[in-house]
């Protein structure tokens, strides 16, 4: 497989390790999650065809070779030499998860890390926190923020779970009127200030609050050397008949350049009551627009209804060629690591249906 069109290439450069996987294909061309970033790829793969390797430069692109075993050097020797001798399992595994390969240097780097962070064990939770940070080249600071995010503890519910209804009742107005920043930042003003009326944040949610913007900072990169920015974001959305938030979360590719062949890539992830997980990845090149949905079986047509209003809205505008492509929805752990189990064949309401502004 080829890989072309790369407007982020500080991380999808050669030697880069790669879960890739097809999500739609169409006219001679896949879109493909590279490392759960969209791609356009040159030839026509099956949909829901998985890849894993390094990637390789080639005349006018990548491709994907096989994985890197370092010389057939076995995991319990790698592991050994880097000194992890307790929960090396845990931690190849969150390796395959988070598209790390599994190099000497790489656990090398990884042991360093856990060096620095004595008591921490590996176990599930921690060797996820600890491939993320080689995954994203964050420092042993950023264990702690990343932990509390892989563990759920920065989602918006669990953030807004101190909320009385009234104040609930008030964020999902601002959210409907397009001041939920404002609204926010009333919050976090209330919270540190100590004034915190009935029905507002607790001090320690704004503190959890602070958390998840710094998680967004830590995680979003600028353009540096002509390479792309990254943005990575969470945002709360209000659903029919929910109390609580749903956690909306990003990450955007931007070109640094100004080289006109270049686009930008962007990822979402959000979950609707009625229509389970739904992943949406947009690839924009030139005046093309590719947009795919991944999506819960049982509601792809209910989704695909959608595309008739989506091609409305957006004809007349610049775009020149607009594609709107559905497939079952990625298995995924959280927004940054493929999952290994199957998930539930449909855990939505019985009585779905379609809950969507556009």
């Amino acid at each position: 497989m080829k890989i072309f069109s790369l407007p982020h290439t500080a991380d999808l450069s050669a030697g880069r390790q790669v879960n890739a996987e097809v999500i739609a294909s169409e006219g001679g061309r896949s879109l493909v999650l590279v490392n759960g970033v969209p791609v356009d790829a040159d030839g026509s793969y099956p949909v829901g065809h998985r890849l894993a390797g390094q990637l390789a430069a080639t005349d006018g692109g990548f491709k994907i070779v096989s994985a890197d075993n370092s010389g057939g050097v076995s995991a319990e020797k790698l592991l050994a030499n880097a000194g992890i001798h307790e929960g090396g399992n845990e931690l190849t595994a969150a390796f395959r998860r988070y598209g790390i390969a599994l190099t000497q240097e790489n656990l090398a780097l990884a042991g360093e890390l856990l060096k620095s962070l004595p008591g921490v064990a590996l176990d599930r939770l921690n060797a996820g926190v600890i491939a993320l940070m080689l995954a994203k080249k964050l420092p042993a600071q950023a264990f702690a923020l990343l932990r509390d995010y892989l563990g759920g503890n920065l989602k918006f519910e669990a953030l807004f779970a101190g909320l009385d209804k009234a104040a609930l009742a008030s964020l999902r107005t601002a959210w409907g009127q397009g001041k939920m920043l404002e609204a926010l930042q009333q919050l976090i003003k209330d919270g540190m200030a100590g004034t915190r009326p009935s029905g507002l944040l607790p001090g320690d949610g704004v503190e959890e609050f602070v958390a998840s913007l710094q998680l967004g900072e830590m995680l979003t990169r600028q353009s540096e050397n002509g390479n792309e920015a990254r943005l990575f974001f969470q945002w709360p959305v209000f659903w029919h008949g929910q109390d609580l938030p749903d956690t909306l979360e990003g990450e955007a590719f931007m070109p640094g350049g100004n080289n006109p062949e270049q686009g930008f890539s962007l990822r979402l992830l959000v979950t609707p009551p009625s229509l389970g997980r739904i992943e949406v990845a947009l690839h924009q090149l030139k005046k093309s627009l590719w947009v795919h949905f991944g999506v819960e079986s049982a509601v792809m047509e209910q989704v695909r209804s959608l595309f008739p209003l989506l091609q409305e809205r957006l004809t007349g505008s610049d775009w020149e060629n607009l594609r709107f492509t559905i497939g079952r929805v990625r298995l995924l752990n959280d927004f940054f690591s493929s999952s290994e189990e199957p998930l539930p064949t449909d855990s939505r309401p019985k009585n779905s249906r379609i809950d969507l502004r556009v």
